[in-house]
């Protein structure tokens, strides 16, 4: 999934603004155009949400 997609997501309330920034940190972490880690972002929400 790519932030943009996680960002529609957000808009039609599927995820909310705190998932969205967690997906945008994760990102940001890694060199380069990547797509948002589905499992990676479940496992950071559940640590931190």
């Amino acid at each position: 999934m790519t932030l943009r997609a996680a960002e529609s997501l957000c808009i039609i309330r599927l995820i909310s603004a705190a998932e969205l920034n967690l997906a945008g940190g994760l990102v940001c972490e890694t060199v380069g155009v990547v797509p948002v880690n589905k499992k990676q972002l479940l496992e950071e929400c559940l640590k931190k949400l």
